[in-house]
């Protein structure tokens, strides 16, 4: 540096130098610079400014700070960056100038910043909302993080990857992004939370980063200097990491594919889907088993079996079958947690995909260029401030109806906006790297399921920046590294590897925030593949067979084909050591989205009569789709018109409900080729079943005498035990060895498919089969000494439970299974009610644990609340475990998660903020007693118009227009109502209509005497608006029950009372007895009410918790105050 360079000459050479680097950037701070010549530019500048002072100089300072623009720009935010102090800016950048810290100061340099943001294309966020401090908010955004605040903002980094070592970058944001929405980010300081709320796509960027930095620092490899980091970042991360503020990561898969489930665009059929990823094999041995729950829908099961022992499970794609807010996702490994993804936001319902059916996050602007739009309405009605054009449209399958899926090229436009929602999503305006792919192979992929490629990506790297390219295998070893500022060529990113390479990558593009990708992909170069056909259509005997031929020039085995059977739709290969699975695209048959056959399925009779839904088949385009019904061979109604929509041509069976009253047994074919698709057939393949005389085998009455028949049993006294079969021949069967004399059973029969893909998957227990119960001696006895007790108390031998049971989950098996065999009448016990009932005090007894394990169970989502309160867990005394780790919140799980969350009478910060994403943000407001929705869930005046006029209902319900956005949104609240109203004369909540009026009177009473006033103000507000008895009081009593719950979980006695006699455990007097009984009543019809209606009690029992919990939380405050 020349120390006779004039002021002038300074700010002009660091001009011209910082200019050229300010256009390769994204944020101001990217830029690396030397903090004492950025010190030393902002002082030159403060002379120059101060030379100016006086009002009549406003234009003239005005003017010179627009001189420098990229001197001012990076003087000013490396100050920020550095110097940044428990909020301000102000008096640290006033000291530098040599100036008074005025407003005069404030307008002027803030006006300046925004304006040489302008002069370089550097956002602005000026469309950013609710900043506080309009000039200071943006000019610290552009700092990133201060280095002062660096500690929070590793420190909660570090927090969330000790939890989950996976964490991507994205999941960090969004997690923050709740906590801050909510109020509940705590000990963070201001430009962290404001960073990660309106930083976007920087904000993700910028936190991949750090997570790449921290696992590296703690991997003990030195200190990493290609993170592509200011170096400050690695600096001060460094030092936390040595004074054991953050700590490395342990667990962190080293692959870089994705363990999470996720929601994308199917990548053949474009339909939205939810993707469950490859698993490793379980070290038990068994097929890897997701249960899925999408919204409140029952959750499914979906089998993933691998083709080889011991290797990960394959990938599953599954079509959403309607618009969904969220899905929640299990899967039968003890150590994995059950995971809540979002998907449709009601108030933001715009979701966009990139072209390779990624999701793109909501936090981020949208990429230029093509993007997938899903949307309510259609993508015309879209606008933006250019033209949209539409590439593709996709026709989405019923359940969709009034959504529609576009390809839209968006360059050029700025923002997207969507009328119907009044929502906006901005369009970045500088072009992102991308990593482009041919197209992968059609009847090849990994075992995980993942699609093969054969030649290497092309790379496109803006020119207007500096970008760092790696390349990283499977393992996460990094074997190639290209930096285009020293002039490296992207065709060496791969002279370490041989020609020919097999295997998985991934390569991560770094450079500008924001404008960075990553992809991971598995390819087999030179991997050549051709098919006797592209295509195998379904014959009487399976499918066609076919072959499919590979070659690979590099393997010793030049060439290998594969060949299929009628019977097999999928194979395994090993080239060069690697494991992949072929297959050909084959026609297949599935009922309403259930599973897939290659072969015929059977529909029953009765489901076709009580609900059609539709038989799916998978084919080509064919000329001749025609649906045929034949009765005996004859054709006894013919369909034809159908289109193809997403490969498969739907039949709805409603068409032939009217055949069906004339032609019980008929069968469904397809095509000039009358290719047989199903069978529709009465349900009953027998009548009865008993035990022959020997005990050891079971004689079935009016036996269906067919082919491939079987016998399913299950335990009555052990529903855990899994299903056992035995062949039935000749109308009888052998019992399975474990079974004998062990106690009642259930059986059904069916007829087997050999065809059916991945062969027949029997119920975990069943459902709409025709069953029979056999009588049997004894209990089970084949699983361990606590299963043994369970199954022995179940069959009436054994007088108690277990005092404690270590799988309290068993429990709730037997109360999905077992005890509905009681309710339905099923199985009919003089001591049902008894075993009920000990089951029920069982549960009580340990309620935290039990409540943890209901998710888990087979329980129908609709049962929770009920079983809930006939247990009389909703105002148990719950211990809180320290040491427990709780499970994510879903919609399945909400009460549970209410009752154990305020288990200490006290929500936590952490507790609040967990719940927010199923309850919704206004769960914040009700626990601070701001509660905007009070009054949602009552009965107003329209319901006496609607109990007069029924026909005007569903026009009403329908210009409604609810769109829940959480359990306790307004609008889910109403939808519950909606429910009550709609079964208000159904006879089995008669005991709770018949009592409403009582039970609202004398709830309101108590809770008046126990009650801050906000907690009796806002019951006030659920009262009908004429009356409160009959089926007008049912909103009115539903919360109060609720709440009367909540306080005798408190301990409250006039509560308590409400709910329990005191010692009716012991001898009790007649008065007592009185009493006993009327409550086990009220225990019973609240119970019933809420199998009808689960929504309702359940949001109610939550609400009455947050409202209370908070409402005492205010009371115990004012009184220390």
């Amino acid at each position: 540096m020349n120390d006779n360079e004039s002021i002038t000459d300074f700010l002009q050479r660091h001009e011209d130098l910082w200019s050229e680097g300010l256009k390769t950037v994204s944020l101001v701070a990217e830029l690396d610079v030397d903090d004492t010549v950025a010190a030393k530019a902002l002082g030159y500048l403060g002379i120059k400014y101060r030379g100016q002072g006086g009002e009549a100089n406003y234009l003239n300072r005005r003017r010179m700070l627009r001189d420098y623009p990229a001197v001012f720009l990076v003087s000013t935010v490396s100050l920020i960056a550095e110097r940044y102090d428990n909020g301000g800016v102000w008096p640290q950048l006033a000291d530098a100038l040599g100036v008074s810290n005025s407003q005069t100061l404030h307008s002027e340099w803030g006006d300046a910043f925004l304006r040489n943001l302008q002069a370089f294309n550097l956002p602005t966020f000026d469309v950013v909302e609710n900043l506080k401090q309009h000039y200071v908010s943006r000019m610290t955004l552009h700092s990133g993080i201060p280095t002062r605040t660096m500690n929070d903002y590793f420190r909660i980094i570090s927090e969330q990857l000790a939890k989950d070592p996976d964490m991507t970058a994205e999941e960090f944001v969004s997690w923050a992004l709740v906590k801050i929405k909510s109020g509940t980010m705590y000990g963070v300081d201001v430009p962290v939370k404001q960073f990660i709320e309106y930083g976007k796509e920087f904000a993700v960027d910028l936190t991949d980063r750090c997570i790449e930095l921290i696992v590296r620092l703690g991997e003990n490899d030195g200190v990493p200097d290609d993170t592509a980091l200011p170096p400050r970042f690695t600096k001060e991360a460094t030092r936390l990491m040595q004074g054991g503020k953050i700590k490395g990561v342990s667990g962190r898969s080293g692959a870089n594919r994705s363990v999470r489930p996720r929601f994308l665009l199917d990548p053949h059929t474009s339909l939205p889907s939810l993707l469950l990823p490859s698993v490793d094999a379980l070290e038990s041995g068994d097929t890897a088993i997701w249960r899925v729950a999408f919204g409140d829908n029952e959750p499914l099961q979906v089998s993933a079996p691998t083709l080889w022992p011991g290797e990960p499970s394959p990938e599953r794609l599954l079509p959403l079958p309607k618009p969904v807010r969220q899905a929640t996702v299990d899967f039968n490994e003890p150590s994995y947690s059950t995971k809540t993804i979002d998907f449709i936001d009601g108030s933001n319902p715009m979701l966009f995909f990139d072209e390779t059916g990624t999701m793109l996050s909501r936090g981020i602007d949208l990429p230029s260029g093509n993007v997938w739009v899903l949307v309510p309405g259609a993508a015309t009605e879209l606008d933006s401030d250019v033209d949209l054009h539409v590439t593709t449209t996709v026709q989405l399958p019923t359940g969709w109806d009034g959504w529609s899926l576009s390809l839209i090229d968006i360059r050029g436009a700025t923002f997207i906006y969507h009328a119907r929602s009044g929502t906006k999503r901005l369009v970045r305006e500088h072009v992102s790297a991308r990593i482009l792919m041919d197209n992968p192979l059609s009847f090849v992929k990994t075992l995980r399921g993942a699609p093969v490629y054969t030649s290497r990506p092309d790379i496109e790297l803006p020119d207007d920046a500096e970008w760092q390219v790696a390349l990283i295998s499977s393992t996460g070893a990094e074997i190639g590294r290209v930096r285009t500022a020293e002039g490296e060529s992207i065709d060496s990113l791969w002279e370490r590897e041989p020609v020919n390479i097999i295997g998985e990558y991934t390569i991560k593009i770094r450079g500008p925030l924001g404008r960075g990708t990553t992809r991971t992909f598995y390819l087999a170069e030179g991997l050549k593949e051709s098919a006797s056909q592209a295509f195998r259509r379904m014959q009487t005997d399976g499918l066609e067979a076919a072959s499919v031929r590979l070659n690979l020039s590099a393997s010793n085995d030049a060439e290998q084909t594969v060949h299929f059977d009628a019977d097999t739709i999928e194979a395994s290969i090993e080239i060069l050591s690697q494991r992949f699975t072929v297959s050909v695209p084959y026609a297949h048959v599935s009922y309403d989205e259930g599973g897939s056959s290659v072969h015929p399925i059977t529909v029953f009779t009765e489901d076709v009569v009580e609900s059609p839904g539709s038989i799916l088949l998978y084919t080509d385009e064919t000329p001749s789709a025609v649906f045929e019904v034949l009765s005996n061979g004859v054709m006894v109604q013919r369909v034809d018109g159908l289109s193809r929509i997403n490969g498969a041509y739907r039949f709805n069976l409603a068409r032939i409900s009217e055949t069906l009253d004339r032609h019980p047994y008929v069968t469904i074919v397809f095509g000039d080729e009358k290719m047989k698709l199903a069978t529709v057939r009465p349900k009953s393949l027998f009548e009865s079943a008993k035990l022959c005389p020997d005990r050891t085998g079971v004689k079935f009455s009016e036996c269906t005498n067919v082919r491939g028949l079987r016998a399913v049993f299950y335990s009555i006294n052990a529903p855990w035990v899994k299903p056992q079969v035995a062949e039935v021949d000749n109308s009888v069967c052998k019992l399975p060895e474990n079974l004998i004399d062990a106690g009642e059973l259930l059986v059904f029969l069916e007829v087997t498919d050999e065809w059916s893909m991945g062969g027949s998957q029997l119920p975990d227990w069943p459902s709409g089969e025709k069953i029979a119960i056999i009588e049997n001696k004894g209990w089970y006895t084949g699983g361990n000494e606590e299963e043994s007790a369970i199954s022995e108390f179940l069959s009436g031998k054994g007088k108690s439970l277990p005092a404690h049971i270590n799988d309290i989950g068993l429990l709730w098996v037997v109360y999905a299974r077992t005890v509905k065999l009681y309710e339905n009448r099923h199985l009919v016990r003089e001591d049902g009610r008894s075993i009920v009932t000990k089951i029920n005090d069982s549960l009580a007894r340990q309620v935290h644990d039990a409540l943890i394990e209901i998710a888990r169970s087979p329980l129908e989502n609709r049962m929770i609340p009920y079983v809930l309160i006939s247990s009389g867990m909703v105002w148990s005394d719950i211990t809180p475990e320290d040491d427990s780790v709780l499970p994510e919140w879903s919609i399945r799980n909400s009460l549970p998660m209410a009752l154990l969350s305020g288990a200490d009478h006290d929500w936590s910060e952490d507790e609040l903020s967990a719940a927010v994403g199923v309850l919704g943000e206004i769960a914040i407001e009700i626990f601070e007693g701001r509660d905007t929705a009070s009054e949602a869930g009552g009965f107003g005046p329209e319901v006496e118009i609607l109990d007069a006029d029924p026909s005007r209902q569903q026009q009403i319900f329908e210009n409604l227009n609810l769109v829940p956005e959480g359990l306790l949104h307004a609008d889910s609240r109403v939808k519950a109502s909606l429910s009550v109203f709609g079964v208000r004369h159904d006879d089995r909540i008669r005991w709770m209509v018949d009592e409403a009026g009582r039970l609202t009177m004398s709830t309101r009473e108590i809770i008046k005497r126990i009650a801050p006033r906000e907690v009796f103000e806002q019951f006030e507000k659920r009262l009908g608006y004429t009356r409160n008895d009959g089926w007008r009081g049912l909103p009115a009593a539903s919360l109060g029950l609720a709440i009367m719950a909540r306080y005798a979980s408190r301990g409250n006695m006039l509560a308590k009372e409400f709910f329990e006699v005191e010692g009716q455990d012991e001898s009790i007097g007649l008065n007592d007895l009185i009493r006993w009984k009327r409550l086990n009543e009220q225990r019973h019809g609240w119970a019933e009410f809420a199998k009808l209606v689960p929504d309702m009690v359940m949001i109610d029992i939550i609400l009455a918790e947050l409202i209370i919990a908070g409402a005492e939380k205010r009371k115990v405050k004012n009184k220390a105050e």
